[in-house]
Parts: structure tokens; C-alpha cells; sequence
């Protein structure tokens, strides 16, 4: 059913638009209160009757999605051509007309920081400020514990080789590596980028560091992609913990809402290169 794939997107942090027959009057190809699922791919579930009004439906969920705002399409079916939305022109045959609302759905957010030291605790403080759930993963008990983060959705403590067998991450999970070690860096990044899920991944540390690390995971067979932001946050010219937790904070709301900061690194290459200047 389609409650049922509602909730088995909803869980896993999917974001979709729902699409219903909410008025119809003559001959359709569906009736009312049916519903066809859209997901951000374009992935649809279910059916509305097909043919012209469903394609174009299902190409329209994208923007809904990106406005975050419902809207309603009216179809006229008279076998004369006409409009959707003033710019989209077919041909229908059945003779009648309908209206299909389409209601986009965007889980929230949260943040899922690897590593409770001095930058992820000031993170935690922005998350609790902006209404954002957090989960906390460090290998070290003092840095992991409820009474650092009393308000984390959740603290976990064990082994970063650990991770994936004990956080769920889902297309709302956007990750941070703010680890104390280079290894441990190293460990976390090659889990996250092999979960095709996680939306965004940020990791703290210099440009030598970062090539030298992504070099590492290229040995491995696994490589970067675009939704690494690293190194993570805006340059707003101050570095002290408070000042990165806010620069990642920004980060992350820009990229949620759509924008790429040109000043991140998307796609590192197997290994850094020289800056002629300092050579």
C-alpha cells in the first residue's frame, strides 16, 4: 500500500512528493483520493493512470520538491490540446478533467558528528539553537556521554572500524568528521563515502592533510565525490572552535538549501598538488 512506502521513505530520510486525485469530473483515468509516490530521482510508486498527466507529474515533483511548497495541477481531457501550469501543451482523450495536489516531503535534517572533542561540542550548542537533532560518535567515553551531550538524539561510544554496524545513517544524515587522529579520519571517510545515501560529508583539516588522506582511499579503490565539503565550512576568516562550529553550521544550511559555496574543494584529486607560489 502506499502508507506503507510512505513510511518506508519517510523512515529512511527520503525526500518525495506525494501525488492525489483530489477532484475530478468526467471520464478519468483514475479517480479520486488515488495516489502515486515520486521520489527525488524521479523513482515513482504506484500509479495515477498513466500516460500524459502521470509523465508530467512526475516531471514536475522535482521543483515542488525544490520550492518545498505544494501545488496543484489542472488536466483537461477533452481531446483538445491544453496547458499545465501555463507551459506544458498534450493532447487528452478521455473527455474529462481532474486536479492532482502534489505535497512534497523533506525529512529533517540532522547532524551526525564523528568526534565529541572542543569544534563538535560547540556544534552541538548551534544544533540545539537552530532546532537541529544530532548524534554523537567517539571512540573516547568522555567525549561520548550524555552528560557532554545532553541533548543529542544519540551518543555512541566504541571503535570508528565500528560505525556501520551501529549507526543507521539515511538520506538525512549529514556527516561530519571531526575526529582527534588522522587514522580515524581515514576510517570514517571510507564509511561514509561507500553509504550512497549520505547527502553531505565535512571533514576538518588542512589541504595537505586532506590530499594526503584522500590519496589513501584512492590505494583502496574508493574515491571522493561531490558531496564531500572538505575542508568543511565558510570562510568567515576566524578560527577559534565557536568560529568553525558556526562556519560548518552555514555550510550545511547553504548546501540544505540548495547552494554549493565556491570556495569548497568538491572534487580532490588522488593526491595534492604543489602551490607554485610556496615552491
Amino acid at each position: 500500500m502506499w502508507i506503507d512506502k510512505v513510511k518506508e521513505m519517510t523512515d529512511s530520510g527520503m525526500p518525495f512528493v506525494l501525488a492525489t486525485i483530489i477532484r475530478t469530473q468526467g471520464s478519468t483515468p483514475r479517480g479520486i483520493g488515488t495516489r502515486m509516490i515520486v521520489a527525488a530521482d524521479g523513482t515513482i510508486h504506484g500509479t495515477i493512470g498513466g500516460g500524459d498527466v502521470e509523465n508530467i507529474v512526475r516531471g514536475h515533483a522535482g521543483e515542488v520538491l525544490k520550492n518545498n511548497q505544494p501545488e496543484i495541477l489542472r488536466f483537461s481531457l477533452n481531446g483538445d490540446p491544453w496547458q499545465v501550469t501555463g507551459n506544458v501543451t498534450v493532447q487528452g482523450l478521455c473527455g474529462g478533467s481532474l486536479e492532482v495536489l502534489l505535497e512534497p516531503f523533506t525529512p529533517e535534517i540532522e547532524l551526525v558528528i564523528f568526534g565529541g572533542g572542543h569544534i563538535g561540542h560547540k556544534l552541538a550548542l548551534l544544533c540545539d539553537v537552530m532546532e537541529i537533532p544530532y548524534r554523537i560518535y567517539d571512540n573516547r567515553e568522555e567525549f561520548a556521554s550524555p552528560d557532554r551531550f545532553p541533548t543529542a538524539r544519540d551518543t555512541v561510544c566504541a571503535p570508528y572500524e565500528q560505525l556501520e554496524n551501529l549507526i543507521h545513517l539515511t538520506a538525512s544524515s549529514y556527516c561530519l568528521i571531526l575526529t582527534n587522529n588522522h587514522n580515524h579520519d581515514h576510517v570514517v571517510l571510507k564509511a561514509l563515502l561507500v553509504n550512497r545515501q549520505i547527502p553531505y560529508i565535512g571533514m576538518i583539516g588542512s589541504q595537505s592533510k586532506v590530499g594526503a588522506l584522500i590519496k589513501k582511499i584512492g590505494e583502496c579503490g574508493i574515491y571522493p565525490d561531490k558531496r564531500l565539503y572538505t575542508p568543511v565550512g565558510l570562510n568567515i576568516g576566524r578560527r577559534k572552535p565557536q568560529d568553525i562550529a558556526l562556519s560548518i553550521m552555514a555550510e550545511i544550511l547553504a548546501v540544505v538549501s540548495g547552494d554549493r559555496p565556491d570556495h569548497c574543494r568538491l572534487d580532490w584529486p588522488t593526491q595534492p598538488t604543489k602551490n607554485p607560489a610556496t615552491t
